[in-house]
């Protein structure tokens, strides 16, 4: 068990806080000095910056604070809320945080390293028990160095200032439960940086980004504002909606049993959108997000977009809109963004006539034009009939290379081939790219797949591309293409990858219409 010994704090910081609780005189017992849940046995506090503690008590109770040789004082507000900050800390722990008031309170196994926030919806979500190898990287998983916060799950009218949850060090016993991306992740950054992390898992299967995104983002912009209107009108007939799904719950609960498996024929129904739905906007960003935000994090790291496929064409300004609201409330403008490009699913839904899924990885694409961003592709580890893959450790590592070359410095390659230009000539195309790692290959071996072709009548075939050094050479049995789509299906078979296997996002070289744009 990693219990990175040589930060253990020297012998003279114990006498240091016991000598501390010696200063202290305990006052007549009026309201009880308290902390948030997040600053509780086992946290981690972003190393190198100044630490931001909050909390509450007796209105003009006076506060000291002391870790690890530091020490700050605060007096709580008639609001009774107080905060205070402490000098920057290296990488570095187990440390004990001793806050004093009216009465005193000690948090254990404090660690310094690096602190990151996990959100999105269900693949971000999704335990490690659930994935590729996992009984064997559980088994191994005991690491007092990454330690995961799960944020319970919390949808709110209005702005909440504390959350339910606790710290867990990596263990057998509790890595299982610990979300699969975010661990990995963890584990790959703790490996090159040698620094405990801390992950704050605030996540929530199936929800759209609206439900992430504060209220007045929402508001302020007549396109984003449709997600309120849309949500109001839902609550309004919810209903005689609901009649209707009660009774086909109750006719699938007949067919299905008592115990139900995932290879049932019959879909279980989904409850119609209504009060108390995680849909509802700005809702886990009241109750999941704003109690985080006073916490000092290096960055976040994002998987999310399959509820939004519907509606890819208003992506492309809400996401932007997310990263924006975030940064501004978490008063760090340049707050590093890494994010999961939507992989494939949805095979029998295939058409080479239009799909929302490759809408919303390209509106993802586009959302790299916002500074400090990265984008982990992964088209090429989806799994056509289940909207959950399970190599997550891939999902960790990609993002874990953008995070050592945008954050921490490294000089490595972190994306697949990139689309730079496009030239016809005749009946063929020759697609230039950077990023290539010094080539272009397929993935599996094989031949490039993934590729089509259109001409004037928008109707798109398939095409055959082979390499000439850094330029793909497409060609099919149009004579007069007048356009060229890569992996352009909601689950395609997409094989362009560069010279250390990190794929191609799916990309497009025409402007045409978007078919989510239809969408109300």
């Amino acid at each position: 068990m990693n219990r990175f010994s040589l930060w253990r704090p020297a012998s003279g910081s114990r006498a240091a806080l016991a000598a501390l609780a010696l200063a202290f005189t305990p006052l007549a017992a009026l309201a009880d000095v308290s902390l948030p849940r997040l600053i509780s046995d086992g946290v981690v506090f972003q190393r190198d910056r100044a630490i931001r503690l909050w909390g509450e008590a007796e209105p003009g109770e006076k506060i000291a604070v002391h870790l690890a040789g530091r020490t700050a004082h605060a007096i709580a507000a008639n609001d009774r809320r107080w905060s205070l900050e402490l000098d920057a800390l290296s990488a570095g722990g187990p440390y004990v945080l001793a806050v004093q008031g009216n009465n005193r309170i000690e948090v254990k196994d404090v660690y310094l390293g690096e602190l990151w926030v996990a959100s999105g919806q269900s693949n971000m979500e999704w335990p490690l028990r659930e994935t590729t190898g996992a009984a064997e990287e559980i088994a191994a998983s005991a690491n007092e160095g990454i330690r995961v916060f799960k944020v319970k799950r919390a949808l709110k009218d209005e702005r909440q200032t504390d959350v339910s949850g606790e710290w867990r060090a990596a263990s057998p016993a509790a890595s299982g439960s610990f979300t699969a991306v975010g661990y990995y992740f963890a584990k790959f950054i703790q490996t090159k940086l040698g620094v405990p992390v801390g992950i704050v898992d605030s996540t929530w299967g199936g929800t759209p980004a609206a439900a992430w995104t504060p209220h007045e983002d929402l508001a302020r912009d007549a396109e984003l504002e449709a997600f309120i209107t849309r949500y109001e009108e839902a609550c309004r007939v919810f209903p005689e909606k609901n009649l209707p799904y009660l009774e086909k719950l109750r006719a699938w609960e007949a067919a299905a049993g008592p115990h139900p498996t995932r290879e049932q024929t019959i879909a279980k129904p989904q409850p119609p959108i209504g009060p108390g739905h995680p849909s509802k906007p700005s809702g886990l960003f009241n109750g999941m997000v704003a109690p985080l935000l006073p916490l000092r994090v290096r960055g976040v790291i994002w998987y999310q977009g399959e509820s939004d496929a519907p509606r890819a064409a208003t992506y492309r300004k809400l996401f932007p809109t997310l990263i924006a609201s975030w940064r501004r409330e978490w008063q760090q403008p340049d707050l590093p963004f890494l994010y999961v490009q939507i992989s494939g699913y949805l095979a029998k839904r295939d058409t080479a006539a239009g799909s929302p899924w490759a809408e919303l990885r390209e509106a993802q694409l586009q959302t790299l034009h916002v500074p400090h961003t990265g984008m982990a592709v992964t088209i090429d580890i989806g799994e056509p009939n289940d909207i959950h893959p399970r190599n997550k450790r891939e999902v960790g590592r990609r993002l874990s290379l953008l995070a050592r070359e945008q954050i921490y410095g490294e000089t490595l390659e972190t994306s697949g081939p990139v689309l730079v230009q496009a030239k016809r000539a005749g009946a063929t195309w020759r697609l230039r790219f950077s990023h290539t790692a010094g080539g272009l290959k397929a993935n599996d071996g094989g031949a490039i797949r993934g590729f089509t072709i259109a001409g004037e009548d928008r109707r798109f075939v398939p095409a055959e591309a082979r390499v000439d050094g850094d330029e793909l050479v497409v060609s099919g049995a149009l004579h007069d293409p007048v356009a060229v789509r890569y992996a352009w299906t909601e689950s395609p078979v997409a094989t362009l990858a560069n010279a250390v296997g990190l794929p191609a996002s799916p990309f497009r070289t025409d402007d045409w219409p978007l078919v989510t744009l239809a969408q109300p």
